[in-house]
């Protein structure tokens, strides 16, 4: 009984997610590489300045300022705090952004750096891109979305 009460929510679900998203992708067509400057993600400097950095259970914690994405010709200086365990050589990453408003701290990064990750957090630019607008999908390439994907 649940497994069927499950199985046609889920259907309704996924159908209403595909019939709001379909629009979008099949309006524009665009590709990754299209859509992203994959040269300039790759081999654009970064610029990183390590600002402090401190040992924690463990976890080395180092908080960062580098260059993300470009506006008005610019790059924009990112904010995060990169966690990792002390004596780490090869770890598996998380990229954690910060939702809302709240700036990157070393919670999470210390959280994970104990449990053998390097996770970075970082706070995004949202005076720069709004995070609530709508996505604009007449110049995806210029959406504020597209912005935070880069960063």
């Amino acid at each position: 009984m649940f497994a069927k009460i499950f199985e046609k929510r889920l259907i309704v679900i996924v159908g209403t997610y595909l019939a709001l998203v379909s629009p979008v992708f099949s309006a524009n067509d665009m590709t990754e590489e299209s859509l992203f400057d994959m040269h300039a993600i790759m081999t654009d400097p970064l610029d990183i300045k390590v600002l402090g950095s401190t040992e924690k259970s463990g976890v080395i914690s180092e908080k960062l300022e580098f260059n993300g994405d470009t506006h008005n010709g610019k790059p924009v200086r990112i904010y995060g705090v990169l966690g990792y365990p002390k004596d780490a050589k090869k770890v598996p990453a998380i990229f954690w952004s910060q939702s809302g408003m709240y700036p990157a701290d070393e919670y999470v990064p210390v959280f994970y750096g104990k449990r053998g990750y390097a996770c970075m957090c970082v706070t995004l630019p949202h005076s720069i891109w709004n995070p609530n607008v709508p996505f604009d999908t007449k110049n995806p390439r210029d959406a504020n979305l597209t912005h935070y994907a880069i960063v």
